[in-house]
């Protein structure tokens, strides 16, 4: 991608961020902004279903895509509004959409220019890239079953990587379902709750960890083998 492509796409995404915080929107992308507009939502779901469907993977797919907050209060609406399994559907559209982009933005414009021999900060690039090691599929899946890692972390890592496209997204979208399904499933509780962390207890947190670690097994196992 030429300068001035790249320079586009970098500035698209400082003004969205910008607008982002300038505007406040996260003050929206709350459980209690939730709450206190889903009766108007719910009136606009119920008369424009297809066109609230496609606006809300647009809005999800552009805030995961983002470093901004928001994510996960969007899977609990999803689950309040369209019930667990579309709004896990949607959800993972939407996220693996973001993902994408970022994942193509990293390894198109940053990691070319940063693996570039004239660039002085090759060596500390080649480094980083090394100690991730993110080709290997299991560590991908088992970064997206962690809750507390950001999704854009995980997903600038996937750029730098030397990962395919194709698995990136499938493993994307296989390893956001377990947590998906927990905040879509707190959103038929939403009443019960008062913020997104609320939807991950413990037993939840654990078990998700407990997966993550399974995963990574395999790896493992390889290293003591050789």
């Amino acid at each position: 991608m030429d300068m001035k492509k790249s320079s586009i796409v970098f500035l698209t995404i400082i003004i969205t961020i910008t607008l982002f915080y300038y505007c406040n929107i996260a003050q929206y992308i709350t459980i209690d902004g939730l709450k206190y507009y889903r009766y108007q939502l719910e009136d606009f779901i119920d008369h424009h279903y297809i066109i609230s469907v496609i606006s809300y993977i647009l809005v999800y797919s552009i805030i995961s895509g983002l470093p901004v907050p928001g994510d996960s209060v969007l899977t609990i609406a999803g689950g309040f509004f369209y019930g667990i399994l579309p709004a896990m559907l949607y959800a993972n559209i939407a996220i693996t959409l973001g993902a994408v982009y970022v994942y193509l933005v990293f390894k198109y414009i940053i990691k070319i220019r940063l693996s570039n021999k004239k660039n002085r900060y090759k060596h500390k690039f080649d480094r980083v890239v090394n100690g991730l090691r993110m080709h290997n599929v299991n560590t991908l899946l088992a970064l997206r079953l962690i809750p507390m890692l950001p999704a854009f972390t995980v997903n600038i890592m996937g750029g730098l990587s030397n990962i395919d496209l194709f698995t990136f997204v499938w493993t994307t979208s296989i390893g956001i379902i377990p947590i998906s399904f927990f905040y879509a499933l707190a959103g038929k509780n939403l009443s019960k709750i008062s913020s997104a962390g609320d939807a991950l207890s413990w037993p939840i947190l654990l078990s998700l960890l407990a997966l993550a670690t399974i995963v990574l097994l395999p790896i493992v196992i390889r290293k003591k083998k050789h």
